[in-house]
């Protein structure tokens, strides 16, 4: 990868940890796979789903975005900034 290229993305949708569940857990194992095999050219990035507004969790520098399960509005937000942002190449929900 030359020096200054942005990489591409994959951007995984789903819970994520330290959200406590299997979803959570899958999502952390197949984008450390990802990474591990395709790094630096393909990098992981994580839209974080909480159960609620109140639900705020500590996440790692991989999750570029937030949304709350109950609010759609969250949903549109975030759908209007991935489709602003380039490096974004795959959604895997």
């Amino acid at each position: 990868m030359s020096k200054g290229k942005i990489s591409s993305w994959i951007l995984f949708i789903g819970t994520y940890p330290p959200r406590e569940c299997g979803i959570a857990t899958f999502t952390r194992d197949i984008t450390k796979a990802i990474n591990k095999k395709f790094s630096p050219v393909i990098k992981s990035k994580i839209l974080a789903i909480n159960s609620s507004s109140t639900n705020i969790y500590n996440y790692q520098k991989e999750v570029i975005f937030q949304v709350s399960e109950s609010h759609p509005e969250d949903y549109a937000e975030a759908a209007e900034k991935i489709n602003n942002m380039g490096a974004i190449k795959l959604i895997n929900i």
